[in-house]
């Protein structure tokens, strides 16, 4: 069952790609179109994910299904990837900004030893909840392009967004964006 749930979502996130939203105004309404705006491809419909549940670096578990009644950022990285180490200050800045709001963000390690994860984040300062994959059996069903990866989901636990790459997330447009989509 795993497998198949892998073989349907991957995919996603390529025809979102094919089928990407233009940019729109910032009058958009709808939280996919404020999503496009940051460049963001859109899913045609929300979708929903499997469930998972992984060990967190500081040995709690986390289920995504916990996070459901909130926005998710949902991030995939590495420790040896210099895009994902650039963006993560920034999605430290956005969780300190709305993470006490309808939001929340879960990065996930990608197929990397926990000690080597615990002592790349021994000299940082990341408040936001970080789990481990270390196996990649959670990762392969969301990464298909590389990394980092980054999903949004409703609070219904439905990936309505993804995009690929490091960004800035703490520019303007991007907490204008959230900002927006969390009054919704």
């Amino acid at each position: 069952m795993k497998r198949f749930a892998i073989l349907l979502f991957v995919p996603l996130l390529f025809l979102a790609g094919t089928q990407r939203v233009e940019a729109v105004p910032k009058a958009a309404t709808s939280p996919a179109s404020i999503l496009a705006t940051l460049g963001f491809s859109v899913f045609p419909e929300a979708q929903p994910i499997p469930a998972f549940t992984l060990r967190m670096v500081d040995g709690k578990s986390i289920s995504i299904g916990d996070l459901k009644g909130k926005y998710v950022f949902l991030n995939f990285w590495a420790t040896w990837c210099p895009p994902c180490q650039k963006e993560m200050p920034s999605m430290e800045a956005l969780y300190a900004k709305f993470g006490k709001k309808n939001f929340a963000m879960l990065a996930v390690s990608v197929r990397e030893d926990p000690k080597t994860v615990e002592k790349f984040l021994s000299s940082k300062k990341y408040s936001f909840p970080i789990a481990l994959d270390p196996d990649g059996a959670v990762s392969a069903m969301f990464v298909g392009r590389g990394i980092p990866t980054t999903y949004i989901l409703d609070p219904q636990g439905r990936a309505i967004a993804g995009l690929v790459g490091g960004r800035e997330w703490n520019t303007s447009d991007a907490i204008d964006a959230f900002s927006e989509i969390l009054e919704k």
